[in-house]
């Protein structure tokens, strides 16, 4: 299963080590609330969170996350499904987030508590968790002029 989760809330919000990718496909309409005092990842290793659908992700407490928090917000973007402004996204308390928060869609928002403790700073690194594989290439002879003669296609 490794930072895979089809359904619920993982423990941590940090990969099996610091700097990998989160995955939480699904974690119901109750979303995940994580209310603590750690520290998730690195400013060397910045890591991911990745949430597919569902519902709200919060943040509580003192914890501080290095690294991109992402909620796709597929049950708006994919499965059609609106209903009305939703906050998906959310850091309360003293909790502090150093890299990203992104939420998808229209209909999907963040709320930032009002601690004054700068609970979200931004940080260039926080991508860096985030790879791609392959390349573009050039596909040969994929190109061909079609004639038309007399109105028809040749």
């Amino acid at each position: 299963q490794g930072n895979y989760f089809p359904t619920g809330c993982p423990a941590s919000l940090q990969g099996d080590v610091a700097g990998e990718i989160v995955f939480i496909e699904n974690p119901g309409p109750a979303g995940c609330k994580y209310n603590s005092n750690a520290v998730f990842n690195t400013p060397a290793k910045p890591g991911a969170i990745v949430v597919a659908r569902g519902g709200t992700l919060e943040m509580l407490g003192t914890m501080q996350f290095y690294g991109l928090v992402y909620h796709a917000n597929m049950q708006e973007t994919v499965d059609g499904v609106v209903g009305g402004k939703t906050v998906l996204l959310r850091l309360q308390g003293n909790a502090k987030l150093v890299g990203g928060m992104v939420v998808d869609g229209i209909w999907g928002g963040v709320e930032i508590g009002s601690s004054g403790q700068g609970q979200l700073v931004h940080s260039p690194n926080a991508g860096s968790p985030l790879k791609t594989f392959g390349t573009a290439g050039i596909v040969q002879n994929s190109f061909r002029e079609l004639r038309v003669a007399n109105g028809a296609v040749n």
